[in-house]
């Protein structure tokens, strides 16, 4: 992560909403929801992803994480529902979820805290247990406010 320099600084309540489009990853890979851009910080409102899995009879569990520059997953949340062979279904973090039947639902929710500051150079990223080669993730999508860490000559 990088360092601030003096007059540098953040103020919560006071950055940008953005909606951030991740690209739509190759069968059988994880969903990428971004990286945090140098001298930012992201307060990780809510992330959206649908994944199709194919025929393997295995049950599939998608968690959204958060991993610093060096892969090390620093946050995860699960949601309480699987998802089985041959379905499709969406997939929302955001505070205050509840988990959903997917035989009873297409959506699947999972809890995000009320404040996930996100610091830069950092990613946010699924992690499916049995992840099949044929299972197939949409272009996930995050809604963050950003922070920028206005640079100050003193």
């Amino acid at each position: 992560m990088g360092q601030f320099q003096s007059g540098q600084y953040f103020r919560v309540g006071e950055g940008r909403i953005r909606r951030i489009t991740g690209a739509n990853p190759a069968a059988g890979t994880e969903a990428t929801m971004g990286a945090v851009p140098a001298n930012a910080v992201w307060r990780l409102i809510s992330a959206r992803v649908v994944l199709v899995t194919d025929g393997t009879v295995i049950t599939r569990v998608v968690t959204l994480g958060v991993e610093d520059e060096g892969g090390v997953v620093v946050f995860r949340s699960v949601p309480s529902a699987a998802q089985s062979l041959s379905l499709t279904r969406d997939y929302s973090w955001f505070h205050g979820a509840t988990g959903a039947d997917p035989g009873t639902t297409v959506e699947i929710n999972g809890g995000l805290p009320g404040l996930l500051l996100v610091p830069e150079g950092y990613v946010i990223v699924t992690s499916t247990a049995n992840l099949q080669a044929g299972d197939d993730f949409g272009a996930p999508v995050v809604l963050v406010e950003e922070y920028v860490s206005p640079a100050f000559s003193l």
